[in-house]
Order: structure tokens, then sequence, then C-alpha cells
């Protein structure tokens, strides 16, 4: 029997008990009243039993892994295993944005590109941007393909974005005329901020600045984009300005500044159940280095976005 119909039950017996209890004195009939009395008091002793054994199974209660805190489940992997690099500067973005708040100009290109670059050194370890860079593709290729090097020149780096809302902010006709731009005179802009999240071009923009300018990568071997959706035109319009040469991708059309991209001609992807499989992208499966900006952000229903790759 549950414990609320222990407790219901109690208080039942205990109402009816007085109510008897009550009636039995009324009428000077002293010695039923006593027991009915009795009743009620055990009835009471019952329900406080009862309510101190739940409270006693809430304290009970783990707030926290059952281990204990600062105990990590499974094998660390990375350059430093286990470490993990949180920045944050209140002055990167602007708390009082109206609209979208991946808006360019509620973000400060200056402080993102400061916390991103000491982010990277202190995740390798090293003083200098091409110190930890080369510290990061050795550490990647000794644990991928078992060999000790950095990044060789002709490689080809893909850098996978998200933005998902892209197909539904760009209208079919729009995206078929490479008009890209999400910014101008949207009405979907106007309005309390969004909820929509999306790859920013400051981090992405760093990023490219790092590998060009401080490794030396040539912007040809270097794509970006998000496979299954069109690069939003605030995005494209920052990274092009300074990167021209990069790859700059689009799964339907290869308008100007826009490279298309197919599906490959096998399945690439294997599922858990072993029994569904798909293809992915060629700029997939023909890239050295994938990196994911992940795009952490919850959805309507119960999932969450943190790595899509």
């Amino acid at each position: 029997m549950s414990a609320f119909v222990v407790y219901l039950l109690s208080l039942g017996g205990i109402t009816m008990a007085l109510r008897k209890a009550k009636k039995h004195l009324l009428g000077a009939r002293y010695l039923p009243a006593a027991a009915f009395i009795f009743v009620a008091l055990f009835g009471m002793a019952v329900a406080f039993m009862q309510g101190s054994k739940e409270a006693r199974a809430l304290a009970a209660v783990s707030t926290g892994p059952d281990d204990g805190p600062n105990q990590p489940m499974g094998k660390a992997i990375g350059i430093r295993p286990g470490r993990v690099v949180w920045a944050w500067d209140p002055e990167a973005t602007d708390e009082n944005c109206q609209g979208y708040f991946f808006n360019p100009k509620y973000s400060n290109q200056e402080v993102i590109s400061s916390l991103f670059s000491e982010s990277v050194k202190k995740l390798a370890g090293e003083a200098t941007i091409p110190e930890a860079w080369d510290a990061l593709f050795k550490s990647f290729n000794k644990r991928k393909n078992y060999v000790d090097k950095g990044y060789v020149k002709g490689e080809k780096i893909f850098i996978k974005i998200n933005q998902v809302m892209g197909q539904y902010l760009i209208k079919p006709e729009q995206w078929k005329e490479g008009d890209y731009d999400v910014l101008g005179s949207s009405p979907k802009l106007d309005g309390p901020p969004s909820g929509t999240c999306h790859t920013t071009p400051y981090v992405a923009l760093e990023l490219l600045r790092h590998l060009v300018n401080h490794c030396d990568i040539d912007q040809s071997d270097i794509a970006i984009g998000d496979p299954q959706n069109p690069i939003l035109g605030h995005n494209y319009d920052a990274w092009s300005a300074e990167f021209p040469e990069v790859v700059y991708i689009d799964r339907l059309y290869a308008n100007p500044g826009r490279t298309l991209i197919h599906a490959t001609t096998d399945d690439l992807l294997f599922y858990s159940d072993k029994k569904n499989t798909d293809k992915l992208y060629d700029i997939i499966e023909h890239t050295d280095y994938m990196f994911n900006l992940a795009n952490f952000k919850p959805h309507v229903t119960t999932q969450v976005s943190k790595a899509e790759f």
C-alpha cells in the first residue's frame, strides 16, 4: 500500500473517531468516548510516523552523482586529458539586445577574439597561438592516425557550424537567388529577443585568423558551413571580407561565393542498431580535420545540442 493511501486512511480514521467521541461525550457515554479518542490518537501517531518516514527518505535522496563530486566516468582524452577551458567576459555580448541575439552588432569582436585565443593556448598548455595549434594537431594525429606529425601543407580542414534555422529564415526562392540576408528589413526580426541560437561570425572568424594568419594554412584548403543549411549572409560577409579564398559551402546552389557540395556515393554513417545507415557529404568525406563549432542550446522537446559530429 502506498504511503499516500496510508496517509489518507489515517486522516479519515482520525476524523471519524473524533466525531464519534464527540457524539458519545454529548450523550454522557464516557467509556465509548474514551475508546474513540484512543483510536483518534492512534491514527495521529500513524500519520506522524508515516510523515517522518517520508521526510527521512527525502533527506536521503542524492543531489549529485552517486560516486560523489569530481569523480569523472570514462577515460579522459585530448592533449591535456580531462582539461576543459571555460572563458567568460560580460563585455563579449550585449545583454540588452533586441531581435536575434546572433546579430553581429550585439557582439564585441575584440573581446571574443581575446577569449578564444587565450582558451586555445590554455587548452594546449602553450605560450603562443602557433605553438598551441601545432601541439593540438600533433595530439590529434597521434590519437587518431598513430603518427607523430602536425599539420602538413595541402591537408583539408572543414569547419562545421550550426546554421539550422537558415532553411526557415531564408525562403526557398530567396535561397535559390543567392539572397542570404536575414538581418535587413525582415519582419521576423521585430519584437523581443529570439530564442534561436546560431553560430555567430566572431568565433569562426577568429578561428580562421588562427589557421590562416598564425598557422600559415592556405585559405583554399579550408571549408566552412553547415552541410544541411545555408550560411547566413552576415556570417559570409564577415568571413569572406578577410578570407575570400576559403570554401563557403552550400548543398543546393552554387551561387556566387558558394561552393556546391554533394551527398556521398556510399553510406558512411552507421548506427548502433547495426541496421540503419546514412550518406554524408563529400566535404566531410575528403577532409583531414573537422572542427565542430558546437552550438549549445535547448530544443522545443527534451533534447539539447552539444556537438553535432
